[in-house]
């Protein structure tokens, strides 16, 4: 009945309508979202340098500006969003390397962390009385 009504109103009846497909969900890193973001950024503009190799006149004929000019206004040229594209490259570099640098703070603290584990694991075996150095073979 549903395939009829939908058929009548000029929809696709439900039977035949594209069921969501499951998408997995995303494991990469934010440093690596972060690089493919700039590696699509960067592929984009060599398509545009592409199709419009003289990107720097302005009377380009047959188009009115670059191809992915959608969101300026009528006139702007090419170099404005290679800027943008630059700004952008350079904040997401920025935060790369903010999020490196803590990345690099955590291990550092955990690296401490363990140290000090393996010293209380070393005063509890001669506490016990046994060897230390025997014990630190089942810590991990």
């Amino acid at each position: 009945m549903e395939d009829r009504l939908a058929a009548l109103q000029g929809h696709t009846p439900p039977s035949q309508a594209s069921r969501p497909v499951h998408q997995p969900p995303d494991h990469r890193t934010q440093t690596e979202k972060a690089n493919d973001l700039i590696s699509q950024l960067s592929e984009e503009v060599a398509i545009d340098n592409r199709y419009e190799p003289d990107s720097t006149s302005q009377g380009v004929t047959g188009t009115d500006g670059p191809l992915n000019n959608l969101n300026k206004e009528e006139g702007g040229a090419l170099d404005e969003n290679l800027d943008d594209l630059q700004r952008d490259a350079k904040q997401l570099e920025a935060e790369k390397s903010r999020l490196l640098t803590e990345a690099m703070e955590e291990l550092k603290k955990e690296k401490v962390g363990q140290g000090q584990v393996l010293q209380m694991a070393k005063r509890l075996a001669l506490l016990k009385g046994q060897d230390p150095d025997k014990s630190r073979s089942h810590l991990p």
